[in-house]
């Protein structure tokens, strides 16, 4: 009876853990989020690849973005956003908080200078991650 309950604490524990991460995440407002952000632009997602880097072992999402108006600090017209995730044959890296952006989509993005190398990788483009976990 009692290893019955133990199980059961156990399990009703694991299943609430993922709620009360989400829970957690406080809404920002958008001056927050650009004192965090090296670089505040509109965009157009122009395409999206993934890649997988063997440095670290991790899947990424890169969007091929149209800079539309620049905000903070200045860009070229054409960035890659790298975010970590994505699908790499029948691999698949699932990271949240991550947005699921389509081609044509268009938005604000508040980013940083990406600091992940990636050997196999070298679009010409500069690089940038999301300034706060997920792109907005």
């Amino acid at each position: 009876m009692q290893i019955r309950n133990t199980i059961l604490a156990l399990a009703c524990l694991c299943a609430t853990a993922g709620l009360t991460a989400q829970c957690m995440q406080m809404p920002m407002s958008d001056s927050e989020k650009e004192a965090l952000a090296e670089f505040v632009f509109t965009g157009t997602i122009l395409d999206r690849e993934y890649i997988f880097n063997q440095e670290d072992g991790h899947i990424y999402t890169l969007y091929l973005t149209a800079v539309d108006g620049i905000l903070k600090n200045t860009l070229p017209q054409l960035v890659q956003i790298a975010e970590r995730g994505g699908r790499w044959g029948n691999l698949t890296e699932q990271v949240t908080p991550s947005l699921q952006v389509n081609t044509g989509d268009t938005g604000m993005f508040f980013a940083n200078r990406a600091t992940t190398q990636w050997k196999d990788f070298d679009s010409g483009l500069p690089v940038l991650r999301p300034a706060f976990g997920a792109l907005s």
